[in-house]
């Protein structure tokens, strides 16, 4: 049998705070974890009240599992992360988004700062993101959180690979008049 939770530590911003991870038996492995938000202080770490606040944190996380098998719930998809999270949301759709017209970027622009952005600048920003991110293969599974450098280096160097397109001396992209042979 295991332990319902263990207790393990995580440097965070503010510190080193204890974080408590819990045994789910339907797929044989820790596989939630939550911060106990008690930090890691003094000569017993407070690993008493770390063990105090797991405890609490394993009793709602159980209540939630039965609440969700009641109400139908299967357990993957009660595991899905939240589609509303800007890390969840897949690259394309985040920057289409962004660029749209009335995206909450533009808004802020024009009703906080008092600076709109212009209409060409917008449509010329999502134009470009239809041209050039929409089509590349290398974005089709990525979402906000896990993009990486590696696929963005990749969309520069096949960009670089198109005849029509070379780059002046300011590293912005210009179109040439003859393509390269």
């Amino acid at each position: 049998m295991r332990y319902p939770y263990t207790l393990f530590k995580v440097k965070s911003k503010i510190g080193i705070m204890w974080h408590a991870r819990f045994w789910d038996e339907s797929l044989k492995k820790y596989a939630h974890s939550k911060t106990t938000g008690v930090l890691v202080e003094g000569k017993k770490e407070q690993r008493r009240e770390a063990e105090d606040a797991a405890k609490k944190l394993y009793e709602e996380y159980i209540t939630q599992l039965k609440e969700a098998e009641t109400k139908g719930i299967v357990h993957s998809t009660f595991k899905t992360p939240n589609k509303q999270t800007v890390s969840n949301t897949p690259l394309v759709e985040y920057l289409s988004d962004f660029w749209s017209a009335e995206s909450d970027y533009v808004k802020f622009n024009r009703d906080v700062k008092h600076k709109p952005l212009s209409t060409a600048y917008i449509k010329n920003n999502y134009n470009d993101v239809r041209r050039h991110v929409e089509p590349f293969e290398g974005f089709e599974c990525i979402t906000v959180g896990s993009l990486m450098y590696i696929p963005v280096k990749k969309l520069q160097l096949s960009s670089n690979a198109d005849p029509l397109v070379h780059e002046n001396r300011s590293r912005s992209p210009k179109l040439s008049s003859t393509p390269k042979t």
